[in-house]
């Protein structure tokens, strides 16, 4: 009787194995890298932000260039007058008086020098414009970046669940054959529940693979800005290829590139421009202001007795104000200026030693994993020799299970190993291509 439970809670246990075979389909669209980094650079809301900061500083720039145009002022204005008058010789007479005075008048004034404040100012708004431009390029690199690490991640998950599916396939059809055997009574129990473990603990990996790939597609689907983040099944990326093309990088000329392409580098460099230009314009207050200024004023004066009044005045003439004292401060701006252009020069030189380390480290990334992958793909060739041998061993009875298994665990680990090193190759050069700028080139 006991014998019989336990069969029966093996064959049960076969058949919940079977019951749960993970789909055979790997999930998988039409969505290329390429197509998921345009679409991300056009609808991702940062890109639009980015634009607007920009539009934004461009009217700083409209701002700053007005300064060498002249202003031009209308006044007008009406005021009801009540006065009295008594003089202190003749405390008896006092005169009250009611008038009504009407004032208006175009006033102009144009700065004719200022000593190149103006100058330096526009110039400096011209470089702000530049810094931000290239701020909203490196954006554009960022978001590049990220969208192909989660691309990739999704494609790693695939393979993944592919391999989960050969592993439980492989597995279902030994725990078929094992339970022929031993309804045969040529096989111990022990063999279909080995078996059948072994599928279940596909399908887990199989689970864990899909779950990686969801969380990877969900990344993908808010980076491209799409309603309620979810990425529709005609868009789920298209394998990896087992194909890699691979290119040989050199650090200089990626390096040269680097510091004449990378956005955010650029950026840095037209802020240290704008900088020297500020100091520009703290100099010239140095300098006295001359300004030409004039108008025509008119004012009309009624009630006042019995005759009313007209009055023109037309004008013209320069002014110039010079302070030859502030107590230090024009000099105190003047050393701001420098300081913070000195402070820029060093987040310069510290970006670029930033970007040559991160260049390099890049490369030296590349070639090992190239060199770690020819060996995995070698690992991976003669797993699947070794398994293929033992199984027909197996078959035959002239080889344990034990041995099958570890024979089909390695053949297993070094398929993920294989696949991993595939992806992180990619990734690597993703890498390298935004640590150049060129990511958003490709």
């Amino acid at each position: 009787m006991k014998n019989i439970i336990t069969t029966l809670c093996i064959l049960a246990l076969c058949s919940l194995a079977n019951a749960a075979e993970i789909d055979s389909e790997v999930p998988a669209g039409e969505l290329t890298l390429v197509q998921a980094q345009t679409i991300t650079l056009a609808n991702n809301p940062g890109i639009s932000e980015s634009i607007e900061r920009l539009n934004a500083v461009r009217q700083i720039l409209l701002q700053t260039q007005s300064l060498n145009a002249p202003t031009v002022n209308i006044t007008a204005g009406g005021s009801l007058l009540q006065g009295a008058d008594q003089p202190d010789w003749n405390t008896a007479v006092r005169r009250e008086e009611s008038l009504n005075q009407l004032t208006a008048g175009v006033n102009f004034n144009w700065v004719l020098f200022d000593g190149f404040a103006r100058k330096a100012n526009i110039l400096a708004a011209k470089y702000s414009v530049e810094q931000a431009q290239s701020t909203s390029y490196d954006i554009k690199r960022l978001l590049a970046e990220a969208v192909s690490a989660a691309f990739l991640q999704a494609q790693l998950s695939q393979e993944t669940m592919a391999i989960a599916i050969q592993n439980q396939q492989f597995n279902l059809h030994l725990e078929k054959q094992a339970k022929l055997r031993y309804q045969a009574g040529t096989a111990p129990e022990a063999e279909m529940l080995n078996f059948s473990l072994r599928a279940l603990g596909a399908e887990t990996d199989y689970i864990n693979a899909q779950h990686n790939f969801k969380t990877a597609c969900t990344v993908l689907a808010r980076l491209m800005a799409l309603d309620n983040a979810l990425l529709p099944e005609n868009m789920y990326p298209i394998r990896n290829s087992t194909k890699i093309e691979r290119a040989v990088y050199n650090f200089n000329i990626e390096f040269e590139y680097a510091v004449n392409n990378r956005p955010d580098l650029n950026a840095i460099k037209a802020g240290v421009l704008a900088a020297n230009e500020q100091v520009n314009a703290a100099k010239g207050n140095y300098y006295p202001t001359i300004s030409l200024n004039g108008g025509i004023d008119y004012t009309n004066t009624n009630d006042a007795g019995p005759i009313d009044q007209d009055e023109n005045t037309k004008r013209i003439g320069l002014n110039m104000v010079w302070n030859i004292f502030s107590g230090g401060r024009k000099q105190a701006a003047v050393a701001q200026a420098r300081h913070n252009k000195l402070a820029l020069e060093q987040n310069k030189l510290g970006k670029m030693l930033e970007i040559q380390a991160a260049i390099q480290q890049a490369i030296d990334t590349i070639n090992s994993l190239y060199a770690v992958l020819d060996r995995q793909q070698k690992a991976y060739d003669l797993t699947v020799r070794i398994r293929d041998h033992v199984e027909k061993s197996y078959g035959a009875g002239t080889t344990s299970i034990t041995r099958l298994n570890e024979a089909q665990t390695d053949q297993v680990r070094a398929a993920v190993s294989l696949n991993s090193a595939r992806i992180q190759c990619r990734l690597a050069e993703v890498s390298l291509l935004s640590e150049t700028g060129r990511i958003t080139n490709k």
